[in-house]
């Protein structure tokens, strides 16, 4: 998983993310989430699935008007997921071509296993 901060919207992040060679994310229904204050949250989320190999990339947002999804990474805007089993020397060049975009701000490596709040990554 990796975290990237922009100040950019979803769509105009994706846009550019899109622009790296075999990624065509497109946006799907929100995701809906019930915070523990019991309120409903609805994160703007873009897939694509890689019919070829089996990967299926999510880009999640974070914050929403009033929460956030993930408040121990309060600074990142959005998320990247990857299903399927990226190879370890894809997933760094993905991440160093995503270092790149003007929209992202930043972009880091996040260990899944190190979050507290992880379930709510399992829409």
């Amino acid at each position: 998983m990796a975290g990237i901060a922009s100040n950019q919207k979803g769509y105009r992040l994706v846009w550019q993310i899109n622009s790296l060679p075999g990624l065509h994310l497109r946006r799907i229904n929100d995701l809906f989430y019930r915070h523990k204050k019991g309120e409903d949250i609805y994160i703007q989320c873009f897939e694509y699935t890689d019919e070829e190999y089996g990967y299926t990339y999510r880009v999640v947002g974070n914050k929403t008007s009033n929460n956030i999804l993930i408040p121990e990474h309060k600074n990142t805007d959005y998320f990247l997921l990857v299903k399927g089993g990226l190879e370890e020397n894809s997933w760094v060049k993905l991440l160093a071509d995503m270092k790149k975009l003007t929209f992202a701000l930043t972009v880091y490596a996040i260990d899944l296993n190190k979050l507290k709040n992880k379930d709510v990554l399992y829409f």
